[in-house]
Formats: structure tokens, C-alpha cells, sequence
């Protein structure tokens, strides 16, 4: 019986012969049917407009590329790089590179401020700008910007010498929303860097953008798919992609942030309505599984924009054979040599109360110099850090055979008002203000008053005037008044009573600073203590006590976060001397010692040294005047704050702090402590040991910190501590 042989194709071949058979009939269409002018609208939608580079990289495949080119928002981010002549592949390296996190993550790294700023620990769980009428100024949105500012200055550098869009590799423009008129603003010359930020300026999320005294937020609140923009650019067919979010369900405006989207979405889906009928062809891709600020899914919504660009690209060939026009050439990316750009001159503009000679030194870039872009924007960043500006940023501008470098600043008002509350297990809550004059009083200086109330009330009036910027000499003056609550403990940890305790003080110094090394302060100081309570070991003191003296204070800080440190050291040293003469009550000298190291051994893990030591010197008698409290969430974990003290105490700390996840820190060790009543320690007394381990978050608002601890007694404490609980002039003290 004989069989006749038949040559079986495997499926993917089958699908590979029809996609050629119809590209060459395509093709041959193409050759006879007349051509257009192809324009691309790319709209807004966050987080969901990655996905139009999955469809570019389809659209590529076939040689599909627009004449020209106009978006809105994270549109206009992507229209603007395509314009510039990155295909879809390096588009897609380009955003999966960015840190977008970073992008709104504003807080000033600790480790980059200058010592002179560290003088002062970190507060305010909010910060009020005040003007010179002295109007507290709200703020106009959630984040200032700045990160994103330098971000785009960085990626759109190479355009830097075009200022006429349409001299692009593609012609493009790209539409904001002015925030006084509400009118559409559709930008097609300028800076680049400029006009994109103000068309992804969110409302109330993102800062508005200044461009030549005009305020400007996001162009989808006019126009979300700008297609009568492309049009305008010439285009006779228009593609539109649409990428913005569908409006929520109730059941899914479940916060701020989510009925705040709504309500921008709310206008943005009309307008998407009526402009997507005058739109020749509509690309939606689907994107139900993602969200506009999901921005660490970047790489999934890419992949849904290209599987949608395929599955949809027979169908949009077959009736638009004309889009296979292999006239258009790819085109080349705007590029000048970014290894080093030579600054011809530097100017600053935007500045009101600081000179553009302070500016240029806190950035530290001189002009007749090679710069790479990468080291302008770090510089800036250095500003930036300096705290004199909500942002700083810089452009470029053809400049004979160079560039002219622009440093466009927006400052901070001299005058600020930060509300700190905090609560802790062991103070309670307490309610606080900081008013800030920042170069008000007086030129290079700075004045804080502090008002507390709660289970701890204070004031506190600090005067800082500095004779240079980032090193130099400095006087102080520091009155204060406190009062607070000291109780009493058993063997259990228990509070069995309480106190209360005032004490009126002055300190004023003369200092020195050193850039980002240390500061270092000889002063004079006087206090009152109202002592209705003995809490240490030594005898009872009469319940008034006037000390009056000179000291000396010295202070180092490289730690890159002030409360959950993972690499760089800290040290504080202070020398306290007084005599017995009128001025004075009792002979006092007391000296104290903090250092700190903390090491990375591993990818997110830190180690820590730590070693805290004081002790009281020439005293009169063993009276215990002003003891070392050393118990507490910052000090040995085994006591609470005030539940021992002593004129001579040692702590030494070996621990071990991972960050799992940004912002989140654990921690564990061990910590042991001697102290005593006398000058010369026991050598067989045992010290006191304690294994603690805990957790810190850092939130936008303030650290919360949990940390619970087992003494060698086994007895265990634990520490509750929500927001800035830390003592915010303990430097300018005694």
C-alpha cells in the first residue's frame, strides 16, 4: 500500500509567509496611492504612557515614522525625545534607567549639607514659607520639582542649541496650561528642558513651572491628545495615542491622592471625548492592570503598549498601506559631544535676596572651564542642598565656541514657620512651632524660636551669625526656659512618681566652621535650676541652683540620615568648667564624649560602633549637680529616659541596621553600661548589658521609630517615638 508524502509548514512559518505576502502587496499600493503627511499625538496619563514606546517599537519594525510630532504631558516627555531623533529601543533604555522614585523624593540627604547647617538636628513634621508681608505661604503643590527639573536639564541637554522646534530631527511642539488665563499654551520654540516640565506639571501634585513670568501646569487639562496641535504642524493624517486614565469607580476613591486624580481626570476625559473624533486614527492600548503613578511597573506597560501594537498592525496596514512609505529616513538624535562642554560664562537669573556671586560659590563651577553635564548637575544639586532654594537648575546656550551656563533659581522665603508634633512613650505628645529667619536679621545669619507645650515646654530663641558661607567664624546667642516632668522607677521599670523640673539658661559662643569637616565653639554660659527632685544616686541638693562658667564644644557629622544612619561618623565632644566665686553656686566641670561609626558590610546592611561616655570633674562634693540622664530611645535601651543617672556613666553600643526597602530600617545589637557615683569605677562591678532590635520608617511627615529591649535581668522596655522627638538646639546648649 503506498503512501503519497506531503510537506507539513510549522505554524510560525505559515504566519511568517502571510505577513510577507501582505507587505509586498502593501508595498506595491503604497508605490501608487498618494502620500501624507503622518503626525503623531501622544497624550498625558502618568505612569500608562510607557506604553506608547512598546507601540513605536512595532511601528518601527514596518518603517512607520511621523512627519511630526506634538504631546501633553508625560506626552510631551516622550514626543520630545522621539522628536529629537532617540528611536523606540532607546527610548525604552532611557526611561527604564531613570530612577522615577527619585524623581519626588525631596528630602536633602544629611550627608550632603555643610557642617554649618548641621548645627541644628532635623524638625517639622510641615514647613510654611512666609513673605515679606508677612503671609503664610501655602504650598502650590506636593512636591517642588527640583529632582525633576534636574532630571529633564540632564536628558534634554542635547537640544540645548535648539531653540526653534521645528529644526528638530522631527518638527514638535508640545501644550501647558496657563495657570491664571486657564488658556492652552502650545509651545514650538524655547527650551526644550523648560517647556516639557511645564507640560507634566501635575496640579497640586507637581510645582507649577515659571516660563518668562507666566505660571504653566499640565496641558491636559486643555488639550490631553493634541491633535489639532499636530495639525497645525502639518500633518494631514494623525495617529493619537491614548494612554490617560479611565475615571475610578467609587470603590476605588479611596484617598487624597485617588479623588484628586478624579477630579483632574474628570475635565481631562471630556476633552479626550471631543478630541478623539477629529483624530484620523486612535490607539488604545490595554491598560487596565496599571495606574498613572504606577511607575515601577515601566517595564510591563511597555510590554502591554507592544503586544497591543502587534496584535492591532495587520489590521491598521491593511487600511493604510500608505504608512509603509519607506521615503521618511530614520532620524538622527541631536547630539553634541556630552564628555565636555566648555562654560564661556555664568549667570543666574531668578534671585532676589541672594547675590549671583553666592550663588555661583555654593555650585562651585567657573566659567572658561570644561564641565560634563553630569558635573553642572551636581553642582547644582549642591545648591540645592544648601536650603536657600525650592529649586535650582541649569540651561544652556550657544555661546561663540562654547555655552553660556544659566543657573535659574527659585528661592526659598527668608522666613519660615514649621509645626512639629511628636509623640513618644515616654513624654507624651507634644506640639511645637520653629520660626526660621534665614538672612533676615541680619546678612549670613540665622535666628530659630521654638515654642513647646505638652508633658515637655520650652522656649528657645538661637541667633547665628556666620563671617563666611562654608567656612569661617560665627557668634551665638541662646536664651532658653524649660520645664518638664522627671519621674521616679522601680526595679520593674514602673514609674512610681513624678516631678517637675525649670531651668532658665543663656549660652553665647564664638565658633568656628569648616565646610563639611566639623565646627567647633568656646562659649559662656549661666543657668537656673529649679530642683524640687533628685532622681540620681548622689545626696539632695538644695531646690535652687545658679551655675555660671565657660566651655567648649566640638562637632563632626558625615552620617548620610541624622536618626537611621548606614554609613559615616559622628562625634560630639563638650568640656563644662565653673568656679566657686559669686557668680556661681557650686565648683562644676563636666565633660561628656559621643562617637559613632557606622560602616557598610553588605548590600543594605550597616554595622555600628558606638561609645557615649561622661563624667563630672572637680567638684565640691558628691551633690550630683545637673547628672547624666542615660536612658531612653537614643541613649542605653535597657532604661528609660529618666530612670537613672549618675555623675559618671559609660555606654558602649555593637549593632547591625539593614534597609530592606527604602526608607524602612531594622535594627539589632547590644549595648552595656557601667556607671557610678564616684570618680574611680568599681573594677569588680559588673556592667548592666541589654539586647535591643526595632524598626524606623521614615515618612513624609516624620520617622516613627519602635525599639524594644531585654535587659541581663530579663526584664524588657520598649520605646514608641512618632515624628521629630529629638532635641532640636542640642548643639547650641551648654
Amino acid at each position: 500500500m503506498g503512501y503519497e508524502t506531503q510537506k507539513v509548514l510549522h505554524p510560525r512559518c505559515t504566519e511568517m509567509t502571510r505577513r510577507w505576502m501582505m507587505l509586498i502587496l502593501m508595498l506595491g499600493l503604497a508605490q501608487i496611492l498618494p502620500a501624507a503627511k503622518l503626525g503623531f499625538a501622544f497624550s498625558g496619563g502618568g505612569a500608562r504612557g510607557f506604553a506608547n514606546i512598546g507601540i513605536l517599537k512595532v511601528f518601527e519594525e514596518y518603517g512607520i515614522r511621523p512627519d511630526c510630532i506634538s504631546g501633553t504631558s508625560i506626552g510631551a516627555f516622550l514626543g520630545g525625545l522621539y522628536a529629537m531623533g532617540y528611536d523606540a529601543n532607546e527610548l525604552e533604555d532611557i526611561t527604564l534607567k531613570l530612577n522615577w522614585t527619585m524623581l519626588f523624593d525631596e528630602k536633602q540627604e544629611r550627608q550632603d549639607l555643610y557642617i554649618g547647617q548641621k548645627r541644628w538636628k532635623p524638625y517639622g513634621n510641615t514647613v510654611f514659607e512666609i513673605d515679606d508681608e508677612w503671609r503664610m505661604q501655602y504650598p502650590r503643590g506636593i512636591f517642588n520639582g527640583n529632582n525633576i527639573n534636574l532630571e529633564l536639564a540632564r536628558i534634554f541637554a542635547p537640544a540645548s542649541g535648539i531653540t526653534d522646534f521645528s529644526d528638530l530631527a522631527i518638527p514638535f511642539s508640545c501644550v501647558a496650561t496657563d495657570l491664571i488665563t486657564g488658556e492652552s499654551r502650545v509651545f514650538t520654540s524655547g527650551s526644550m528642558m523648560q517647556v516639557i516640565r511645564a507640560s507634566i506639571s501635575i496640579p497640586s501634585i507637581v510645582m507649577p513651572f515659571n516660563i518668562d513670568g507666566h505660571s504653566y501646569i499640565d496641558g491636559g487639562i486643555g488639550f490631553n491628545i493634541p491633535i489639532e496641535q499636530v495639525r497645525d504642524l502639518g500633518a494631514d493624517y494623525v495617529v493619537g495615542f491614548k494612554t490617560n486614565s479611565p475615571l475610578r469607580p467609587l470603590e476605588r476613591l479611596n484617598s487624597l491622592f485617588t479623588i484628586l486624580d478624579q477630579t483632574i481626570n474628570i475635565g481631562m476625559t471630556r476633552n479626550v471625548e471631543a478630541q478623539v473624533s477629529d483624530c484620523d486614527l486612535v490607539m488604545v492600548p490595554e491598560l487596565d492592570a496599571y495606574s498613572a503613578t504606577d511607575f515601577r511597573q515601566i517595564r510591563h506597560i511597555i510590554d502591554a503598549g507592544e503586544a497591543y501594537g502587534r496584535s492591532v498592525i495587520d489590521s491598521l496596514l491593511i487600511a493604510n498601506p500608505w504608512l509603509l512609505d519607506q521615503s521618511r529616513p530614520k532620524p538622527q538624535a541631536y547630539l553634541y559631544p556630552l564628555h565636555r562642554i566648555y562654560i564661556n560664562e555664568i549667570t543666574v537669573r531668578g534671585n532676589l535676596h541672594i547675590s549671583s556671586t553666592k550663588i555661583k560659590e555654593y555650585i562651585e563651577l567657573r566659567p572658561k572651564r570644561l564641565y560634563t553635564v553630569e558635573e553642572i548637575i551636581s553642582a547644582c544639586r549642591s545648591g540645592w542642598n544648601s536650603q536657600l532654594f525650592q529649586t535650582i537648575y541649569p540651561m544652556f546656550e550657544p555661546d561663540k565656541d562654547g555655552y553660556r551656563l544659566i543657573i535659574v533659581v527659585k528661592e526659598r522665603q527668608r522666613k519660615t514657620l514649621a509645626v512639629n508634633l511628636n509623640y513618644t512613650s515616654m513624654d507624651g505628645m507634644v506640639a511645637g512651632v520653629v520660626l526660621s529667619l534665614s538672612n533676615y536679621l541680619m546678612r549670613n545669619s540665622l535666628a530659630l524660636a521654638e515654642v513647646k507645650v505638652g508633658d515637655k515646654n520650652e522656649l528657645n530663641l538661637d541667633f547665628v551669625k556666620n563671617f563666611g558661607d562654608f567656612w569661617g567664624i560665627y557668634y551665638r546667642i541662646f536664651p532658653y526656659i524649660n520645664e518638664k516632668t522627671l519621674y521616679f522607677y522601680n526595679d520593674d521599670h514602673q514609674r512610681t512618681n513624678s516631678v517637675r523640673s525649670m531651668e532658665l539658661g543663656f549660652t553665647s559662643g564664638i565658633g568656628v566652621f569648616v565646610r563639611r569637616f566639623a565646627v567647633a565653639e568656646a562659649y559662656v554660659y549661666s543657668f537656673r535650676t529649679n530642683l524640687y527632685r533628685d532622681v540620681s544616686n548622689t545626696e539632695p541638693i538644695k531646690p535652687v541652683t545658679v551655675i555660671s562658667g565657660l566651655g567648649f564644644k566640638a562637632y563632626h557629622e558625615s552620617v548620610d540620615d541624622y536618626l537611621f544612619p548606614t554609613s559615616g561618623f559622628r562625634f560630639t565632644t563638650r568640656l563644662n568648667a565653673a568656679s566657686d566665686r559669686s557668680i556661681s553656686d557650686k565648683r562644676y566641670g563636666r565633660f561628656q564624649f559621643k562617637g559613632e561609626a557606622y560602616l557598610p558590610v553588605f548590600e543594605r546592611v550597616s554595622a555600628c560602633l558606638l561609645l557615649d561616655y561622661g563624667s563630672f570633674f572637680d567638684r565640691e562634693d558628691g551633690t550630683g549637680i545637673d547628672p547624666f540622664y542615660f536612658g531612653g530611645i537614643d541613649g542605653f535601651l535597657g532604661l528609660q529616659k529618666y530612670e537613672k543617672s549618675a555623675p559618671f556613666y559609660q555606654v558602649g553600643q555593637i549593632s547591625l541596621t539593614t534597609e530592606p526597602v527604602n526608607d524602612l530600617f531594622v535594627q539589632c545589637g547590644v549595648q552595656g553600661l557601667n556607671y557610678a557615683s564616684r570618680e574611680i569605677w568599681p573594677i569588680d562591678e559588673d556592667p548592666s548589658w541589654c539586647v535591643f532590635a526595632g524598626t524606623g520608617y521614615n515618612t513624609v511627615v516624620g520617622p516613627i521609630r519602635l525599639m524594644v529591649a531585654m535587659t541581663d535581668g530579663a526584664n524588657f522596655n520598649y520605646y514608641l517615638s512618632i515624628g521629630f522627638d529629638t532635641d532640636i538646639f542640642k548643639f547650641s546648649r551648654r
